[in-house]
């Protein structure tokens, strides 16, 4: 029984000797060999997907002086203006600024939550 023991294991470790160490040589990324024009096109600004335009906040601010509006809360307000201006908002898979898209009356639904936080931030 100790010899089959012994033989087992030493059977065993010849198979841990039998097997090499393989190192792998780490992939190497592909090189761009590209340089983008920056000169010729501007990186808006985070704030800029959140602004109105000075006509729109106008109208937003004309909005807001109405009678039957001027007293309810912020958050009615912003529902009762935003119920009034896209009616027929037309869901497009473009994704526009908050002010283009309520020109335009059109985006995605990105376009439409960075709409809703323009008007909620100009309150």
């Amino acid at each position: 029984m100790r010899l089959m023991f012994i033989l087992l294991l030493s059977f065993l470790l010849q198979g841990c000797k039998a097997t090499t160490d393989t190192t792998t040589s780490t992939p190497k990324l592909p090189q761009l060999d590209y340089v983008a024009a920056t000169s010729e096109q501007s990186i808006p600004a985070a704030e800029d997907f959140y602004r109105l335009s000075l006509e729109q906040t106008a109208a937003l601010y004309d909005f807001l002086k109405q009678e039957h509006v001027v007293n309810l809360p912020n958050y009615k307000q912003a529902f009762l203006y935003i119920k009034k201006r896209l009616v027929n908002f037309n869901y497009q898979g473009k994704n526009y600024y908050a002010s283009q898209s309520l020109a335009d009356n059109g985006g995605n639904c990105m376009a439409l939550a960075m709409l809703t936080f323009a008007i909620a931030n100009e309150m």
